[in-house]
């Protein structure tokens, strides 16, 4: 028997971006197995970021966690569904 053959995949680097510059890019889904995008005002095609801000908001409900972010130029929240010790840790005013 031969060894099963993996593809091989590559991740998106995670782009640096502020909550305002992802608010104004348009979401893109794409069909099949490629991948949805966020694409952003000045036409780059970004697949992960990464963002900086403070928690304004937090509410935990059972083992759904919603958290409102802010980095000065935007809102967002973040939801998770299931039961996270760090999440659980989280205090208004921390930067994440």
């Amino acid at each position: 028997m031969e060894p099963e053959k993996k593809e091989k995949f590559d991740r998106y680097s995670a782009v640096k971006l502020a909550i305002g510059e992802i608010l104004r890019g348009k979401y893109v889904h794409e069909d099949g197995q490629a991948p949805h995008y966020l694409l952003a005002a000045d036409g780059k095609k970004i697949f992960r970021v990464n963002i900086i801000a403070t928690v304004i908001g937090k509410d935990l409900q059972g083992s759904i966690a919603t958290i409102s972010l802010d980095d000065g130029s935007g809102k967002i929240v973040l939801s998770t569904f299931e039961e996270n010790k760090t999440i659980d840790k989280l205090k208004i005013g921390d930067v994440l």
